[in-house]
């Protein structure tokens, strides 16, 4: 899930620290996260400020045929197309 908005602190983020899947926050204007759940720790084996350091470490765990799929997503959002489910 991709948010524009932050909820830092607020009762959707201390929800998510109990999920067993990633949730994570993510500022399109800023292009950085804003708040990723412990689950990527388990789920990953990182911790979830050396993801919010450097983004990029999640396309390490991609699997290939997923990689132009997510590149072209990522360039609908950085241009507003976002899809709404």
């Amino acid at each position: 899930m991709l948010l524009k908005d932050s909820f830092s602190g607020s009762h959707q983020e201390q929800i998510a620290t109990y999920f067993c899947q990633v949730y994570f926050t993510f500022d399109l204007e800023k292009q950085q996260f804003i708040y990723l759940n412990p689950a990527v720790e388990n789920i990953l084996a990182r911790r979830p400020v050396a993801i919010i350091e450097n983004p990029a470490i999640l396309l390490d765990y991609l699997h290939p045929e997923d990689q132009e799929y997510v590149h072209a997503e990522y360039q609908n959002l950085m241009q507003g197309q976002v899809k709404r489910r």
